[in-house]
C-alpha cells in the first residue's frame, strides 16, 4: 500500500532531481557600523542586517564565485558532486 509519506518522498525526491545545489563564495567581510547600545548577534539577525549585506552584494561590492556544484543522488538520497 502506498502511504502520504511514500508520495511527499517520492514528490521531493522528484522535484530535487531537476536541481542542483550550488556553493557560493563572497570572499568578503561586510563591516557595517552599528551603535554601541546594540547587540552585535541580536543585529545580525534583523532585516536591517541583511538588506544592508544584500545592498552591498548588490551594488557589485562583492565578487561571487562558485565553490562547489552538487547533484541530488535520488539512491542515497543526498546531494553528491557526481551527477546522476
Amino acid at each position: 500500500m502506498i502511504t502520504g509519506d511514500d508520495i511527499r518522498r517520492l514528490e521531493e525526491e522528484k522535484a530535487l532531481a531537476g536541481k542542483k545545489l550550488i556553493v557560493i563564495e563572497t570572499q568578503q567581510f561586510f563591516e557595517i557600523e552599528i551603535p554601541k547600545d546594540i547587540d552585535p548577534e541580536a543585529y545580525l539577525l534583523t532585516d536591517e542586517c541583511k538588506r544592508e549585506c544584500a545592498d552591498k552584494i548588490l551594488s557589485g561590492l562583492t565578487d561571487l564565485t562558485i565553490e562547489d556544484i552538487l547533484y541530488w543522488d535520488k539512491t542515497k538520497e543526498e546531494w553528491t558532486n557526481e551527477e546522476t
